[in-house]
């Protein structure tokens, strides 16, 4: 069997440079040629103030559950914490979404009592369950509310904080001009946020990546929820990874090549 099953194609990452890493060296290693073009950057919120009042509030176990649904969210919330030097109350239950997100929180010493599976936010609010109290839900700021609201209707206080914010990338950011030229075989998305930004810059009519293109491109998504997002902002999608991984969704690329090859 073909260890290379990507070689030849050129693959666009766009994931911002922080999390890249783990995507690009996959598809590396699968033969493919990397172009790193991230589409969005991960910065601090306006204000560490809200995240850290609720943190101290974790501390003290206001808090029935905290809910993590991304590695950004566990980044911000491992280093605000160790900044105050507190930890969560140990009555309070964690969550998370994905398994890297569960392996930051894990690494840090803060125990996950319960990771979704499959890995979305729909899989999690079911496996929560119903209830009345208070659930820490630090996440992206002014994203959008379907998390915190799915939580809300099943009965519990939701108090959703800002960890960080998505800046989208501006069109001379690098490696847009690699998109925009249609220079490329594959490109992934591994958030929404992603897929918004990347049809503002380039109109994916103009490079084929519509539902009417030619699917001589790849268009690939680590998640349903990244691919709805793309679907409303008018792209194409080609590749859903069954797992929402990392190693999932490079796995789902080279089963579609190989199918493509048949």
């Amino acid at each position: 069997m073909n260890d290379a099953p990507l070689q030849g194609l050129r693959a666009v990452v766009t994931s911002p440079k922080k999390t890249a890493s783990a995507l690009a060296e996959g598809l590396a290693g699968a033969g493919a040629e990397v172009i790193l073009a991230p589409l969005i950057s991960i910065v601090e919120p306006e204000s560490w103030g809200p995240l850290d009042s609720a943190l101290e509030q974790l501390a003290s176990g206001s808090y029935m559950w905290l809910v993590v649904p991304s590695t950004n969210s566990a980044r911000s919330v491992i280093a605000r914490l160790e900044a105050a030097g507190i930890r969560p109350h140990p009555k309070t239950r964690t969550a998370t979404v994905g398994p890297a997100t569960a392996h930051d929180l894990e690494h840090a010493g803060i125990t996950v009592s319960l990771a979704a599976v499959p890995h979305t936010s729909e899989a999690l609010v079911e496996a929560i369950g119903n209830g009345t109290e208070r659930i820490l839900l630090p996440r992206v700021a002014d994203g959008p509310r379907e998390f915190t609201d799915a939580l809300t209707a099943k009965g519990w206080d939701v108090h959703d904080v800002p960890a960080y914010r998505n800046i989208a990338a501006s069109p001379g950011a690098p490696g847009v001009d690699r998109i925009e030229s249609g220079d490329f075989e594959i490109i992934t998305l591994t958030s929404a946020s992603a897929a918004r930004s990347l049809a503002a810059l380039v109109p994916p009519t103009s490079i084929g990546l519509h539902a009417e293109g030619d699917h001589t491109k790849t268009v690939a998504f680590i998640g349903p929820s990244t691919a709805a997002a793309a679907r409303t902002a008018g792209l194409r999608v080609d590749v859903v990874a069954p797992e929402h991984t990392v190693p999932g969704l490079v796995a789902a690329i080279i089963d579609h090549v190989r199918g493509m090859a048949r």
